[in-house]
């Protein structure tokens, strides 16, 4: 709970632990700007203020960077009350890096999909054209050779690409398979 003044009025055991001081003391009686020099400027500093001074309750997902450079991802409600603002913090930490993990593998599946619809569909081309060729008319042997070698250029250049397609495969099949922990704790 938050004073008008933006004294730390109460905080509970899972606050303490969100804000990384040991002790209550460290926070009561203490203004945020104190404990966390510069949050005056941040965005979510700015809902805080516009709760305090509107009346209005909101709700807002935080990157919060801590004085150590640490940082971690906060689910806030945020409620007016007699004495000021109540905040219910919950951390998803967790549950943002599973996200992420989540927008990066998805990413990385596109690339796959687009690198496989690019570099596959020429050499399958080449080798329906000349398909198409041999199929088509009677050829000299010099015409004969050079459609052998158009075949054995689009061949090696499909084997290049499964090759290339194994790496990105490989590489995807880590993404996003971090261990995901408890969705959070609520202060």
């Amino acid at each position: 709970m938050i004073s008008f003044d933006w004294r730390y009025l109460y905080v509970n055991k899972a606050a303490l632990k969100q804000s990384k001081f040991t002790s209550k003391k460290d926070l009561i009686g203490f203004t945020m700007m104190e404990k966390y020099p510069g949050i005056d400027n941040a965005e979510m500093f700015q809902v805080l203020k516009t709760c305090m001074e509107e009346r209005v309750s909101k709700e807002m997902e935080n990157e919060f960077v801590f004085p150590d450079n640490t940082k971690g991802w906060f689910e806030l409600r945020i409620r007016p009350v007699p004495e000021g603002i109540f905040i219910l913090s919950v951390e998803i930490t967790e549950r943002k890096k599973a996200e992420q993990a989540r927008e990066a593998h998805i990413k990385g599946l596109e690339e796959m999909m687009f690198t496989i619809s690019h570099k596959m569909r020429q050499p399958i081309a080449n080798i329906m054209g000349i398909d198409n060729l041999l199929n088509s008319s009677e050829l000299s042997q010099e015409e004969l050779h050079t459609i052998m070698d158009h075949i054995s250029f689009s061949i090696h250049s499909l084997d290049s690409f499964t090759k290339e397609l194994v790496e990105l495969i490989d590489n995807q099949v880590f993404i996003g398979k971090d261990k995901v922990g408890d969705p959070g704790e609520k202060s």
